[in-house]
């Protein structure tokens, strides 16, 4: 093994945006991750498209107040 002649541990800030899936039954709720991106905008794409799948396979309307698909932050100042 090589001798070292430095080691040093930083602290870097590192912006992620998850993606999570939260359901509430009559009984229990839970929360699952879906995704970790670098992008915002990405995120909200991928779970518009995730909430849009999921709304459609569960048969329910279009503005059924059950299904809450995401926001998009508002931009920074």
């Amino acid at each position: 093994m090589t001798e070292l002649t430095k080691v040093e541990y930083r602290i870097r800030k590192v912006e992620r945006f998850v993606v999570t899936r939260y359901e509430q039954g009559e009984r229990s709720s839970g929360s699952e991750t879906k995704g970790e991106f670098d992008s915002e905008i990405l995120a909200f794409e991928i779970a518009c498209s995730l909430a849009g799948a999921e709304h459609q396979k569960l048969g329910w309307p279009e503005g059924d107040e059950r299904m809450k698909y995401p926001e998009l932050s508002a931009p920074s100042a």
